[in-house]
């Protein structure tokens, strides 16, 4: 029985200590001069990895601090780092939590982990710093809050004496800046473990039978009697109730403690068995059968089961509390009898194979002989306090609930059904506010203090529900013609944090410019909450007698427009117009005389600084017709930003206007911008009514950030200039 004093051990560390841990030594401001900040002794200086904290188990025995976890509650109470299972303190020893690296050294023989090999590290802020302890149940154990000290010290605070006194600079009380793992004085805690005594915590479930080695002859095994013979899933455990009120089993756990200590299952909520009644917990598969209307549970559908072996097998069970409640071991029987070792007796007897006294091989759910336990039904009692949650914004809730007169203090808490520990709010009134990280299920329950004891309702599902992601696609920029590209842009709003796009063609940008047709996006916020949009967009009918655009080279203010001459079946070609105007205005093309060639130059020196547009028509005639003008060639736009911002009579605003429509928000604004651009480098320029330029910068992407804190209140305007275009967008700074 040897093997089960050891996991024993660990049980009892967290029964026997739940507040036997102190913070002694915390190291959040190493020295950045040379290597006199090196904490972690890997010879270099990192501020994120030399980072720690030291703990002490101040108790008479080995502390288990596995899942253990260190919460930075500064501002948004983020979850930093979780001891790991298995880690054990000595009495009078000490724990080192490095903020990353790989530490290297003795620190006295202490226990030393690293929380992440980052930079992030512990995340230790220099003031305004609060380190809380939890223990592995989400209870407050400790903390730390450096306010009451220096904010840059360079060194660790430690405790003087060690574990009692108060906090104070490290090389006031010696000549080290800090001593991870050691006494302030450099010599070492204890190193010695001492396990405590095996015990067993009070439950009222008893293990009467269990099958771990079922036979494997034809169905003689076929414990869970679905009709077919499976070693893992015809496992079984069969508990007991023997009080003589419901006991509710939820959160039990069933550990194989043989050699790793796994945890094979746990209860699920409201498995509440009734005085007498019985539980069987098969390894897997689909139970088919009464079983003595016993409650039935599966451990897994799949090939793991409950993981008994036929030798060497130690079953341990927790209560909801990680408490040690229940133990078999099958050394002390036979290793291979085919069959269940059973109480008889049921209850009171020893444990005896099943088949010396009755003729068969087990009775899952049932006394020995065969007839049932107990199995009147027990009612779960959620009444009692009867937690109510109401939506206020967001993932922002108020929690109420009825009150306790006996109840001096009041606990909600919160999980998501896969976490292993609950969040508390902890109150004296009868409602809280609770901030959920996220949509998703959540089991919520409340606790009311009575005399030093939680009493608790039942354990309730809740669903939060996504906050709504609201989108559209718009044609940011529309296509001239059927072979021109256009521009389609997502608008959103709602959800929660930055967003995401998937495009049906795969881009993940928020616009994409494609050829015209049918899209669709999807845009998710940071907890996936998302929304599908689409758009479908047509071309402009073309002609058959468009001449093709070759190309429009620019010179300072003049456009060379080039093209393809065009062969017209039947008809005569007279000559060609090229033209142009302001893009995106509608306005009428201004069109060049008639042209013989395939070339035209215009200049532009006298017009509005504003994108332009060209193209090219093409003058005809067939025979004893009169002549006709074709539809306009694809155009290729141009930017035209060396000119003067005024013209025609126009101020300086409307000019602006007119040089093309540019995608600015939020507008109005209190201090920055975001500006749509299209993925070239882009001259981003604020302009004054004026048009004066106060300030400009360059980007390249599809979205730019500019700030504006610094201006005052007015309107001004904001230019982008690329190679080929020219937009600009009137902006109202509050």
């Amino acid at each position: 029985m040897k093997r089960i004093f050891y996991a024993f051990a660990l049980f009892l560390a967290v029964q026997a200590g739940q507040a036997q841990v102190i913070i002694n030594e915390v190291l959040y401001d190493p020295s950045n001069v040379a290597l006199d900040g090196d904490a972690n002794g890997d010879g270099v200086y990192n501020q994120g990895q030399d980072e720690f904290i030291e703990f002490v188990n101040t108790g008479a025995f080995d502390f288990d601090m596995s899942g253990y976890q260190i919460w930075d509650d500064t501002l948004t109470g983020l979850l930093r780092y979780t001891i790991p299972s298995g880690t054990l303190v000595p009495p009078g020893g000490a724990l080192v939590v490095f903020g990353g690296g790989v530490p290297v050294g003795s620190f006295g023989g202490a226990v030393v982990l690293s929380a992440n090999a980052s930079a992030n590290g512990l995340s230790l802020n220099n003031s305004a710093e609060i380190i809380i302890l939890k223990n592995n149940l989400g209870q407050f154990v400790a903390s730390f809050n450096s306010d009451a000290l220096s904010d840059n010290p360079n060194e660790s605070y430690t405790r003087n004496p060690d574990i009692t006194g108060i906090f104070v600079q490290h090389s006031s009380s010696a000549a080290a800046f800090f001593s991870p793992g050691t006494k302030v004085d450099g010599t070492p805690f204890n190193t010695t473990f001492i396990s405590p005594p095996p015990a067993l915590s009070y439950t009222p479930m008893l293990i009467n039978e269990v099958l771990y080695d079922p036979s494997n002859s034809g169905l003689n095994g076929d414990a869970n009697g679905d009709g077919s013979y499976e070693q893992e899933e015809d496992s079984f455990i069969e508990f007991i109730n023997t009080d003589s009120v419901c006991y509710d089993m939820s959160g039990y756990q069933i550990w194989d403690d043989t050699t790793s200590g796994q945890l094979r299952y746990t209860i699920p909520s409201g498995t509440l068995v009734p005085p007498g009644g019985a539980v069987v917990v098969f390894g897997g598969g689909m139970p088919t059968g009464t079983f003595g209307n016993a409650i039935v549970l599966v451990a897994d559908t799949g090939v793991v089961g409950l993981s008994l072996t036929n030798s060497g097998e130690v079953i341990v069970i927790r209560n909801a509390m990680g408490e040690p409640v229940l133990s078999f071991d099958s050394d002390a029987l036979s290793n291979n009898p085919d069959e269940s070792y059973t109480r008889n007796p049921d209850l009171t007897g020893a444990f005896e194979q099943h088949n010396d006294n009755f003729p068969i091989r087990f009775s899952p759910g049932t006394k020995v002989d065969g007839t049932p336990f107990n199995s009147v039904s027990c009612a779960p009692a959620c009444t009692y306090l009867d937690p109510q949650v109401v939506l206020q914004s967001k993932y922002s809730y108020t929690a109420s609930w009825t009150v306790d007169p006996a109840a001096t203090e009041y606990s909600f808490e919160y999980k998501k059904a896969s976490d292993p520990n609950y969040s508390v709010k902890t109150t004296t009134n009868t409602s809280v506010n609770v901030n959920f990280p996220g949509p998703g299920t959540y089991d919520i329950r409340v606790g009311g203090l009575v005399n030093g004891v939680l009493v608790y309702s039942c354990v309730e599902s809740f669903e939060v529900d996504c906050f709504p992601v609201n989108a559209g696609i718009i044609v940011f920029k529309a296509p001239f013609c059927a072979t021109s590209p256009a521009t389609y842009r997502v608008n959103f709003s709602g959800g929660v944090g930055a967003k995401t796009f998937l495009w049906s063609n795969g881009s993940t940008n928020r616009s994409i410019t494609v050829a015209p047709g049918t899209y669709s996006c999807t845009v998710s916020d940071v907890y996936g909450c998302d929304t599908t949009v689409s758009i479908s967009s047509g071309a402009p009918a073309g002609s058959f007698e468009s001449t093709t655009l070759v190309s429009v080279v620019k010179a300072g203010a003049s456009f060379t427009v080039n093209w393809n001459a065009k062969s017209i079946p039947g008809a005569v070609v007279l000559g060609y117009r090229a033209a142009y105007r302001v893009q995106g205005s509608g306005a009428p093309f201004f069109n060049s005389p008639l042209v013989g060639g395939t070339s035209h130059v215009f200049n532009l020196s006298s017009q509005c600084n504003a994108n332009y547009e060209f193209t090219v028509f093409v003058r005809y005639q067939y025979t004893g017709m009169p002549a006709a003008t074709s539809a306009p060639a694809c155009s290729i736009s141009r930017g035209h930003n060396n000119g003067p911002i005024a013209c025609k009579g126009e101020s300086s605003a409307e000019a602006i206007d007119a040089a093309g429509s540019l995608s600015v928000y939020p507008n109005p604004t209190h201090n920055a911008v975001f500006v749509a651009l299209n993925g070239e480098e882009t001259l981003v320029e604020v302009l004054d009514i004026n048009g004066r330029v106060i300030m400009s910068q360059t980007f390249s992407g599809v979205e730019a950030q500019l700030e504006l804190g610094t201006l005052a209140k007015g309107t001004y305007v904001l230019r982008a200039t690329t190679a080929t275009e020219v937009r600009n967008q009137r902006i109202l700074k509050n």
